[in-house]
């Protein structure tokens, strides 16, 4: 019992020993990250009508805007503050702006050695810088060094037909409309009259 379990475990350990290896030693391997990957933000302000929604949608309030009127009595944003260290990056201020002038960057490095490092004014250059530089870093990164792996989602193949699937019923011929009581009938033909009854059907023989 016990030598058939560890020859089982010892056939694994060495399955997974020459098998390819996951693991990226990071900042060397750069990870290859889809485009919908949910690092930090990026705010598009000639997008942002100052509505405020993403500051209400946010459960931690993290986000905080200031506005003002312009010269055509319409609301500008002023200041686009968040505060990424209570950021639970749940997605919902991206859900609820209506022009879609906030989303997701790609970018994760946003590690700082200072907490008052991790509140941005998006209406600064840094945020934007990071992103930018970022792109810049993994686009130079994967232009020396081809992924390996593809990750675009595969398409959908339409399935073959089952042959012994059973065939389908062929649909029965549709009944005919019951007379419109609405519809007149049909005219008596031109040489019987009103008047005239049509002729009784002659008796059989034999009957009463």
């Amino acid at each position: 019992m016990y030598g058939t379990g560890l020859l089982k475990g010892l056939a694994v350990t060495i399955r997974h020993f020459f098998s390819p290896k996951f693991t990226e030693q990071y900042p060397e391997e750069r990870p290859n990250l889809p485009p919908a990957s949910h690092g930090f933000f990026a705010y598009d302000y000639d997008k942002c009508i100052a509505c405020k929604l993403c500051e209400r949608a946010c459960p931690n309030q993290v986000i905080h805007i200031e506005t003002e009127k312009d010269e055509n009595n319409k609301n500008k944003v002023t200041k686009y503050d968040m505060d990424i260290s209570y950021c639970l990056y749940c997605g919902l201020c991206i859900e609820a702006c209506p022009t879609q002038a906030l989303l997701n960057a790609r970018n994760f490095e946003i590690s700082v050695y200072h907490r008052e490092g991790t509140d941005y004014d998006f209406l600064e250059a840094l945020p934007h810088d990071m992103n930018v530089e970022f792109e810049r870093v993994q686009k130079d990164y994967f232009d020396a060094h081809p992924a390996a792996y593809t990750v675009d989602r595969p398409k959908a193949e339409k399935p073959a037909p089952d042959p012994n699937a059973p065939k389908p019923k062929p649909k029965a011929a549709p009944a005919k409309a019951a007379a419109d009581p609405a519809k007149p009938a049909d005219p008596a033909p031109a040489n019987q009259t009103s008047s005239e009854k049509p002729a009784a059907a002659p008796e059989k023989e034999g009957e009463a």
